[in-house]
């Protein structure tokens, strides 16, 4: 499974540097400067993010701009440092800038590799077209998701999104397992609709798991 990740620095050795670690870890690697992270950030969905902590203003305002981006508030940061950053808010994992900078990236991502992987298999979409019943009320409106993830779906109507989507029950293919759950509608365009599951019981869940972890095999 092929993991992103996005080096923010206005220093282009460190920006080297950092990028010809993640190569090696066969990571595919972006890399910006702070004034474009913004377009960047909406570029692309990035697993990890390695943030030159330099400048600690700029690099708060980063993470903030981070947590707010829909496609990237989950994303593990990295704080690039001369200074411990790891009870700074958003800051996953703290990497030295010392003499042994470049060693010290590798050995703190191999550590850890098992969460940036745990949050893609997480909050990766899988696109695919299954029936899925939405329920409102009494009312019942049959749509079609259209990506999956364990904690989502995009669900596509027959028509524009206007009454809010309360529950939806769903069947995967090739497994007989009745998906059940209530929903939160994250967002809303035309005749569109991203949902989070909320109450999936744990033997739904772990089906759901089960077969997007097939998926993503079949897919690698």
């Amino acid at each position: 499974m092929t993991t992103t990740g996005l080096v923010i620095s206005n220093d282009l050795i460190l920006r080297g540097e950092t990028r010809a670690v993640l190569s090696e870890l066969e990571m595919a690697c972006t890399c910006s400067g702070f004034a474009a992270l913004e377009r960047t950030l909406r570029s692309a969905k990035f697993d990890c993010i390695f943030l030159d902590f330099d400048d600690r203003d700029k690099a708060l305002a980063a993470i903030e701009m981070v947590r707010r981006d829909r496609m990237n508030r989950y994303a593990i940061v990295f704080a690039l440092s001369d200074a411990d950053c790891e009870a700074t808010a958003g800051v996953s994992y703290s990497v030295r800038r010392s003499a042994n900078f470049q060693g010290e990236l590798k050995r703190s991502f191999l550590a850890a590799r098992s969460l940036v992987l745990g949050e893609k298999r997480r909050y990766q979409r899988h696109p695919v077209d299954i029936k899925v019943a939405c329920v409102c009320g009494d009312r019942t409106t049959q749509a079609r998701i259209i990506d999956l993830s364990e904690r989502g779906a995009c669900v596509a109507f027959p028509y524009a999104v206007v009454v809010p989507v309360l529950q939806v029950s769903f069947a995967l293919p090739g497994m007989e397992h009745q998906i059940q759950t209530d929903v939160k509608v994250a967002w809303r365009e035309e005749e569109k609709a991203g949902i989070q599951f909320l109450s999936i019981s744990d033997a739904s869940r772990l089906a759901l798991r089960e077969w997007l972890a097939n998926r993503t095999a079949v897919n690698a």
